[in-house]
């Protein structure tokens, strides 16, 4: 006797079917996953370097404002690429005499993905950031002599997922309020 009784369980098409569906659908999941990943980790790292800026700016703004001059910079000062290493501000910034506050740019022990040093960027000795690539004065000749210093410090850190790194420029003109007078 022959019977029609229909067996329990799937057909190979049918397995094949849902296992191609089932990879479809987890590979555009791991994608659009690996995209947000990316966009978030960017977010951080541009807020980051945003928070640092907003430091550094108000604090040399501050400092600049209550200013009467700046010392001259010392060849020691400059290093092989044109880049200052310390710039010293005499400011009554927090003190009731001129203070010599100085803004010094030292090497971490750390480099970027592209061999190039990391540097941390302090401000009469407290620190304000660890992404410091470089900090450059426009028109040094004559600097002890002019009432405002015209900075920019260049932000950078680099992103988990490729070789291109994210990039602040801080252009920071301060003016001394206090030029000649004592």
């Amino acid at each position: 006797m022959i019977s029609n009784r229909k067996k329990k369980g799937f057909t190979v098409m049918e397995l094949v079917i849902v296992m191609t569906l089932t990879v479809a659908i987890l590979g555009i999941i791991w994608t659009m996953v690996s995209v947000s990943n990316e966009i978030i980790s960017d977010v951080v790292i541009e807020s980051d370097l945003q928070r640092e800026r907003q430091a550094i700016q108000e604090e040399l703004s501050k400092i600049g404002m209550e200013a009467n001059g700046i010392e001259p910079i010392d060849e020691g000062d400059i290093d092989v690429a044109g880049e200052v290493k310390k710039i010293t501000i005499n400011s009554y910034y927090k003190h009731t005499s001129p203070h010599g506050f100085e803004i010094l740019k030292e090497y971490s022990g750390e480099n970027y993905k592209n061999g190039n040093n990391r540097y941390n960027l302090k401000v009469d000795k407290i620190p304000f950031s660890t992404n410091v690539e470089s900090i450059k004065i426009i028109n040094k000749d004559n600097i002890s002599e002019n009432n405002y210093i015209d900075l920019t410090i260049k932000l950078r850190k680099d992103r988990n997922y490729n070789d291109k790194p994210i990039t602040y420029d801080i252009n920071v003109r301060t003016v001394f309020r206090n030029k000649n007078k004592t």
